[in-house]
């Protein structure tokens, strides 16, 4: 049997921040060839759709491994740094689902156009805004 190593507390932070960075960039190296390779495949060969549709759902797995990568970092935080992420995530969640669900409201009763592949950019703002509102969050307890 394997002994895990001890860690200090004062290594344990590094340690997760090495494995998240290590994690995500391995999730954003597959992410990126496999959408470079899926976006040449769909617009130069034409294929049936069935393949259209396994190379979408192949464009969006990596995205899972980025979620697994924040979910292991998120559990090797403190208490408070979990609870600015949590507070950090619902301000974003609430501010990019409301912004979408008032745009939809645009579109059908005002004639605003609609977004083609608008829902492709629902998933990177709510991350970009959770960014923003990390930094306010943490402010808040200063």
């Amino acid at each position: 049997m394997s002994e895990q190593p001890v860690i200090c507390a004062s290594e344990a932070p590094q340690r997760v921040a090495q494995k998240y960075v290590r994690d995500m960039s391995f999730a954003a190296l597959v992410y990126a060839v496999v959408l470079v390779a899926s976006v040449f495949i769909v617009r130069r060969l034409d294929p049936p759709q069935w393949i259209a549709v396994m190379l979408a759902l192949a464009s969006a797995a990596p995205a899972l491994l980025m979620m697994r990568a924040y979910l292991r970092r998120l559990r090797g935080l403190d208490e408070f740094q979990r609870q600015v992420q949590l507070e950090a995530m619902l301000a974003s969640a609430a501010i990019v689902g409301f912004a979408s669900f008032t745009y939809g409201f645009l579109e059908s009763f005002a004639g605003f156009p609609a977004i083609d592949g608008a829902l492709l950019w629902v998933f990177p703002a709510m991350c970009f805004v959770w960014g923003i509102a990390q930094v306010f969050v943490a402010r808040r307890y200063q």
